[in-house]
Order: C-alpha cells, then sequence, then structure tokens
C-alpha cells in the first residue's frame, strides 16, 4: 500500500455505520455497485450517491471522472510534486498528485466548493514521464465528501483488500474523533483509523494552505517539467490545473462547513474534557508556513513567519521577520543542507516551518464561543514555552492534568492538579493563571516584543545560523512527535535535512528565550 497523502488516509479497519469487527456488507443487490463497508442508504454524499445508482463500479480515476459528469457535476484538478517544486523528477522516480474538487449540481442537489474532494497518484518506473497509477491492488484513488444527512465528512478509497478491488467506505469525521480518544494521553495515533492519521479534526486538510503554497501549482508559478512529458489520459486532466489558492479556499470552506455542523458540534460538546481541549494544548493538524517569495528570485532578504516564533493568536497581523538572503545561503551551505534525493539545497520557498493549522484555531474558536473556555485561558496556556508555538512538550504534557469531565469546578481541579506537578510548564501555567499582571494584553505584548528582538539580533549571520539550528530542531520535533504521519516520510519530501553532523538537531534540545537567543533548553 502507498503511503498516504493530504487529502484522504483510508482507514485500515470499519468503523461507522456498522461495528469494529461487524463483517464488510455492501450497499447495493448483486450486479450493482457495491460500496464495502456501508449499510443500505447508510450515507447521503455525493460520491456515494454516484456509486450505489451506477450499474458498474468504476474501477479507476478516468471511470470515476466519467461516472461524476454523467451525475452533472465538474471537476477542478490541482497539481503538487512530491519531491519538491523544482524536482517533478527527481533521482529515483517521478512522482506527483492530482487532487480535484468536484461541484455542480446532482439533481435538485447542489455540490458546492468545499464539499467533495478525491485525490490520485502519478509516477511509474520511467523518470521521463508522468503515469497514472491506475492498476494493481494499491491504493488507486481517495476521496472525502460531505454527507447533508450526517452534516460531517465521508473517507472512501478505491483500492484491493482481502483480493478483493473495489469502492470501501472507511468511516466519518465523528469515527476519526472516537479513533483519537487516547490521542496524547498515552496513544500518539489512532487506534484503527488511517484517515485519523492526518485529518485528526475530521475535515479536509492541505499543510501549505497558506500562501505561496509551496510545492503546488500556481498561474504565477507553475510546476516545471523538465521535459518530463504527460502520459495522453492524463492531458485533458492537466490542461484544467487550477492555481493552489483556489483549492486553499475550498479546504478552507470545507473546515468552516464541518466547524458550523450543528451533530459536529454537539458531538464534540460529548467528548471528555481533555478531547474537547486537546487542539489548545496540542496539535492535531500540521500546516506549514515559509518566505513568501522564492528562495531563487534573487531578493536580498528571506522573511521568516512571526507564527514560527510565536502563536498567531498572541501576535494578530505581526509582520514577516526578515534575515539577509545571503546570510541564509551561507548557512544552509555550512550545514550541507539538502531536500532529500532532488539535489537542492532547501524548499522552493526559505524556512519552511511547522505553524499551528487553521483547524485547530477554529476548534478553539469554537470553545470560547460556546463560554467553556475565555481568551485569557487560552493566552494563559499559550503563553507556556511561548516560542515553540506549533509544537511544544512541556504544553502539551499539561493535558494529563485536564479533569475529564466539565463540571462547574473543572478549572479549580485543574488548578489543584498542576499544584501536584513539578514541571517547569505545570509551574508557569499556575502563575499564569494566579497573577493578575500576567493577563490576555501581558502575554500579546510579550509576544510583540519577541518579534521586535528578533528584528534586531537576526541582522547577525552568527544569530541567523543559531535560529537555523532551532528551525531544523523544530522538524525534527514534529518528525518525532504524534503529527510525524501526516509529514507522509517516504512518499513525500517535506523538510530539507542537514548533511553536516554538527547541525543534527535534538528535540528538546534548544529554545528561544524572550531576547531572541538560541539557549539550551532549561
Amino acid at each position: 500500500m502507498k503511503s498516504v497523502p493530504w487529502l484522504v488516509l483510508p482507514a485500515v479497519l470499519l468503523f461507522s455505520a456498522a461495528s469494529v469487527g461487524e463483517p464488510i456488507r455492501s450497499s447495493r443487490p448483486a450486479g450493482a455497485c457495491q460500496v464495502l463497508g456501508a449499510l443500505e442508504d447508510s450515507n447521503d454524499d455525493p460520491l456515494f450517491r454516484v456509486l450505489a445508482n451506477s450499474s458498474s463500479c468504476p474501477k479507476d480515476v478516468f471511470e470515476l471522472r466519467d461516472a461524476l459528469r454523467l451525475g452533472g457535476l465538474s471537476m477542478t484538478p490541482f497539481l503538487v510534486s512530491n519531491h519538491g517544486f523544482h524536482n517533478l523528477r527527481a533521482q529515483r522516480a517521478v512522482r506527483a498528485m492530482l487532487f480535484e474538487e468536484v461541484t455542480g449540481t446532482m439533481g435538485e442537489r447542489a455540490i458546492s466548493s468545499g464539499e467533495f474532494f478525491f485525490g490520485h497518484f502519478l509516477g511509474g518506473p520511467r523518470v521521463e514521464r508522468l503515469d497514472p497509477l491506475q492498476t494493481g491492488d494499491d491504493l488507486l484513488v481517495e476521496a472525502i465528501a460531505w454527507d447533508s444527512r450526517k452534516g460531517v465528512f465521508n473517507y472512501y478509497e478505491l483500492t484491493t483488500e482481502d483480493g478483493r478491488k473495489g469502492w470501501f467506505y472507511r468511516g466519518d469525521s465523528l469515527d476519526i474523533a472516537r479513533d483519537l480518544e487516547q490521542l496524547y494521553r498515552g496513544s500518539v495515533t489512532g487506534r484503527s483509523l488511517r484517515c485519523s492519521g492526518c485529518h485528526r479534526n475530521g475535515g479536509p486538510i492541505m499543510k501549505e494552505l497558506s500562501s505561496p503554497h509551496n510545492d503546488w501549482w500556481t498561474k504565477a508559478r507553475p510546476l516545471p517539467l523538465h521535459q518530463v512529458s504527460v502520459e495522453a489520459r492524463l492531458q485533458p486532466i492537466f490542461s484544467g490545473v487550477a492555481d493552489a489558492a483556489r483549492l486553499a479556499d475550498s479546504v478552507r470552506k470545507g473546515i468552516e462547513k464541518l466547524g458550523a455542523s450543528p451533530r459536529y458540534r454537539e458531538a464534540r460538546r460529548r467528548l471528555t474534557l481533555p478531547e474537547r481541549l486537546r487542539p489548545l494544548f496540542c496539535p492535531m493538524e500540521l500546516s506549514l508556513a515559509s518566505d513568501s517569495a522564492p528562495l531563487t528570485d534573487g531578493a536580498d532578504t528571506v522573511a521568516i513567519p512571526p507564527e514560527f516564533f510565536v502563536d498567531s493568536r498572541l501576535v494578530a497581523s505581526a509582520s514577516p521577520v526578515r534575515i539577509s538572503r545571503s546570510h541564509y545561503r551561507a548557512v544552509l551551505a555550512r550545514s550541507r543542507s539538502v531536500l532529500g534525493d532532488t539535489g537542492s539545497e532547501d524548499s522552493d520557498h526559505g524556512w519552511l516551518s511547522p505553524i499551528k493549522d487553521p483547524a485547530d484555531l477554529a476548534a478553539v474558536d469554537a470553545l470560547v464561543e460556546e463560554g467553556l473556555i475565555d481568551d485569557e485561558f487560552v493566552t494563559d496556556v499559550l503563553a507556556v514555552d511561548v516560542t515553540a508555538p506549533a509544537y511544544s512538550m512541556a504544553r502539551c504534557e499539561l493535558l494529563q492534568s485536564v479533569p475529564l469531565q466539565d463540571t462547574d469546578q473543572w478549572k479549580d481541579r485543574f488548578r489543584e492538579r498542576l499544584s501536584a506537578t513539578s514541571s517547569e510548564g505545570a509551574k508557569e501555567l499556575l502563575q499564569n493563571f494566579v497573577q493578575t499582571e500576567r493577563n490576555a494584553q501581558h502575554h500579546r505584548d510579550r509576544a510583540r516584543g519577541l518579534l521586535r528582538a528578533c528584528s534586531e539580533v537576526l541582522v547577525e549571520e552568527k544569530n541567523v545560523e543559531s535560529l537555523f539550528r532551532l528551525l531544523q530542531q523544530r522538524r525534527e520535533e514534529i518528525r518525532t512527535s504524534p503529527l510525524a504521519q501526516s509529514l507522509e516520510d517516504g512518499f513525500r519530501t517535506v523538510f530539507p535535512h542537514s548533511r553536516e553532523l554538527d547541525f543534527a538537531p535534538q528535540p528538546g534540545s534548544l529554545r528561544l528565550d524572550d531576547a531572541c537567543r538560541v539557549v539550551p533548553a532549561r
């Protein structure tokens, strides 16, 4: 089975309409297209309806596209290179992916932007041509579609399982929530659903959601083919490839649609308190940010996203911190930086950094809106290990002290448990809770002070090198965290690494202080 990309991580076990361990059931009588794993009329999404109403099952992505068109729907494709922007043809093989959004009207039902996506793989043994990977027993198509009756997203794949090739229903957004019950509380992965490896908030995702959408085709910066040809059946799809910004907009709409769903909100309110608060303390999904300009454009500076330094909720609308491009390139050279097996020294856009994902931000906003927590509580938590905004082991460990139940006294109980904990993070959070001067404005002033300090000290190359070492550490911390699966190591090449052993990152060994100095961790 191929490693799985961002769109859908299908499940190994079936975990939705049928109970775990229940035999696979088909949705239609013999002779019609059978969606394995779904009960008759259990789903009400456009993909299920197209498949269930077909006399024969689409056996590959081309037959699926034909069936969708016959159903009155249209597709918009988007292209991403799995080896980096400049390396559609890497040393080993050609690897890319097409993701397609489906919209239109099917009968009396409108399928809107953000409701229906599917993805398929490109590659093959020849390094001179992009072929559709639509044969054999591997994963051929994966899809996520909005179920208007259930008010959540459903997940599907076209693959071969137990010797049977066909369409498999893999669960929905609520199944993912159940599967991740113990995440960060004794488990680093879901129990049975592969889709919960990346889609941890239950909706569509795109790691490169923010501009400039590193490694994606855009109108202003198309992916270079480098004399790689496109197989004939793919050429009509390639002719319609759209700007990644459009996909990002659709993914955001899907995230918002799920977050606004009454059924989804009610289901989340029934979760344990640590599960509800988890996106505040620990990252559920991964997003990436970088310099907005390509590294090859000849500009004098590299813009470091402010979210690399502190959480965006503490520095809303802050400007990037700029460093000398010559200093950055010198550090890349000393570290012997390389992007996988491509030969490139860095990603297309410099300082590619893990940051908090919009779905996590939205989940916390919903808790504030519901009145479970307020802005003071949010900023008090974010201020713990404040210069590690994407993933902080110290901050995430605090989740263990959150009581299971949402009672009137849960905050008092939380503080009691923190008092019984000797960790530096627990001590810091308690001080944030009890010291009145440590309010939301104080935390935001501190964060903006850090950005000002960084703008001053990063004019020196030695400080750029120190911060680059911290960047390498932040990337490695993601690789060794519960978020590791979303990096798709072995399938995609996301971050460059240093071949110089002196630059080898050690998770948790360095931190950034308030004066923007990289110092040993406490």
